[in-house]
């Protein structure tokens, strides 16, 4: 039994059921053997979710310390602080609002990943449950995840400084904990899209390219020095500077690299991860190229001992603080750098960069990628099957791989110039739509 995908279980309510978050439940109970952290987004089956999933976890014998609705960083924070075996979060994440998903972390706050995922899975489908009896059942108590979060930060050394900073909350949890922190640092502070809202009424769970636009424009009419838009949980996040522009996460993840880095450090990314990493091999630091999403990136983080781990999706993970994605601490880490942002990019070269996203159903999957790389080698370039297939030719890249968490084949593709990005994108979503014209497909 196939549960995990990229990033945990995610799915609508027909597949990720109760039932099936209460089995989960006794089976991650099972496998920490001890009390866990369980947190949740306002997403309308959030809270059934997450009660069928604290169910199954009590049932084995373990407590649970339930934080209620919060964002994924501030559940890891409380979680670390309280000396827990484990945490949960029951979110979907940055998918559409009618995904659901349960993240599963070990007690060191990293995602559960490669052989734990199997051995969870492994419990669930053999049912091979720890039972308790009537005597040992485990206990519910609740706790303020956001009290451990602020605690946290703020023991963080930070250069004083005067900020003004607009924040797209995205409708996401960590608005609350963002308010303590800014607070606490006197920062100067205007919020939008706070409101709590499971159904995201005013933009998608993830930032896209037009609710970027609308925060930059915010940032050039208040006169701010940095703006922030958070995904649905709160563990990613885009950040414009101070003239409204996007700062490319792969950007900003090279920078701070540059910054906080020493010849002889790892840094840790995705195979998608922009050309631009290639600036840290000229201080000495290693790039380490992994499959797309935390646990791949965090399980190399271990073994390499590395620095920083980024992808371009906004999440930043810091070995030092936590085992996944946290953007205020990302936040603090950037002002410490006590320059306009802008003026921190002047010496990068420029990229152009274009994705697009396209239906596939899961089990079809496999059979598209076969194709895919039957169609691609016959290209004139350098590959990688790392995640997917990539393509690397000397005026850039393209990438096509299959989502971990959704119905749909990506494609990502990177070029020096508008021209070199047109063809080398057109040629990859050439293939992956012959691709996808696979038997029994609905692919277009």
């Amino acid at each position: 039994m196939r549960l995990f995908g990229t990033s945990g279980v995610r799915g609508t309510l027909d597949k990720l059921t109760p039932e099936l978050a209460l089995r989960l439940g006794m089976a991650f109970s099972t496998f920490v053997n001890g009390a866990v952290g369980v947190g949740r987004d306002t997403r309308f089956g959030s809270e059934l979710l997450s009660l069928a999933l604290m169910s199954g976890i009590m049932y084995v014998g373990n407590d649970v310390i339930y934080y209620g609705v919060t964002s994924t960083p501030s559940a890891l924070h409380a979680s670390k602080s309280l000396g827990l075996k484990g945490s949960a979060m029951v979110t979907g994440s940055h998918t559409p609002p009618e995904i659901h998903g349960i993240l599963l972390f070990e007690g060191d706050t990293s995602e559960l990943h490669g052989e734990h995922e199997t051995m969870v899975e492994r419990i669930l489908s053999e049912r091979s449950f720890h039972r308790a009896d009537w005597r040992n059942v485990g206990q519910l108590s609740e706790e303020d995840p956001d009290r451990h979060y602020l605690e946290d930060l703020l023991e963080v050394e930070i250069e004083p400084r005067k900020l003004k900073v607009v924040v797209d909350g995205g409708h996401s949890p960590i608005v609350r904990a963002l308010k303590g922190v800014f607070d606490a640092l006197e920062f100067d502070y205007a919020v939008y899209n706070g409101k709590l809202d499971g159904t995201f009424p005013n933009r998608a769970p993830e930032p896209d390219e037009n609710s970027l636009a609308r925060l930059g424009a915010k940032v050039r009419e208040e006169g701010a020095d940095l703006g922030i838009s958070f995904d649905g949980d709160g563990d990613r996040a885009i950040f414009v500077d101070e003239k409204g522009e996007v700062i490319p996460p792969d950007y900003l993840g090279t920078l701070l690299a540059m910054e906080y880095g020493k010849p002889g450090d790892v840094v840790v990314c995705p195979i998608n991860t922009s050309r631009v990493v290639t600036l840290l091999a000229d201080m000495g630091i290693r790039v380490v190229y992994t499959k797309i999403g935390p646990p791949a990136i965090v399980d190399a983080l271990l073994k390499e001992g590395g620095l920083l781990g980024f992808e371009e999706s906004g999440k930043y993970i810091w070995p030092d603080n936590l085992l996944y994605g946290d953007p205020l601490y990302t936040l603090i880490k950037l002002v410490n750098l006590a320059k306009r942002p802008s003026n921190l990019f002047k010496k990068f070269p420029k990229y152009f960069r274009k994705k697009k996203s396209y239906y596939c159903p899961d089990e079809l999957k496999g059979e598209v990628l076969k194709r895919v790389r039957e169609l691609t080698g016959q290209l004139d370039g350098s590959f990688s099957h790392v995640d997917g297939v990539r393509v690397d030719f000397r005026e850039g890249w393209f990438l096509i791989r299959p989502s971990g968490t959704e119905p749909l084949f990506r494609l990502y593709a990177e070029a020096e110039t508008p021209q070199a990005l047109k063809r080398l994108f057109e040629l990859g979503e050439s293939l992956l739509k012959e691709a996808l014209k696979v038997k029994g497909s609905a692919c277009p």
